[in-house]
């Protein structure tokens, strides 16, 4: 791997993922959130663009933006 990669490799997984994460916090936050649809729109673009990292934690709200991601790995959006 370049020092310059965009990526950062897990020997425990066996698994890659970008650098540059995606905080899920402006999708369903407390005070502001998305449709399910505008959620996975972004996502998908962040993904599109190179971002494989997704940060869903649960401070986010009770496990809606791990449900959302899951959405997109249920309908083929990741693989």
């Amino acid at each position: 791997m370049s020092p310059h990669s965009t990526d950062v490799s897990f020997r425990i997984a066996e698994k890659t993922v970008s650098k540059l994460g995606f905080g899920c916090i402006g999708l369903s936050s407390h005070n502001n959130s998305v449709s399910d649809e505008a959620g996975i729109a972004i996502i998908k673009h962040a993904f599109e663009r190179g971002i494989t990292y997704f940060d869903p934690t649960d401070m986010y709200g009770p496990k809606t933006n791990k449900i959302l991601v899951g959405k997109i790995c249920t309908r083929g959006g990741f693989f």
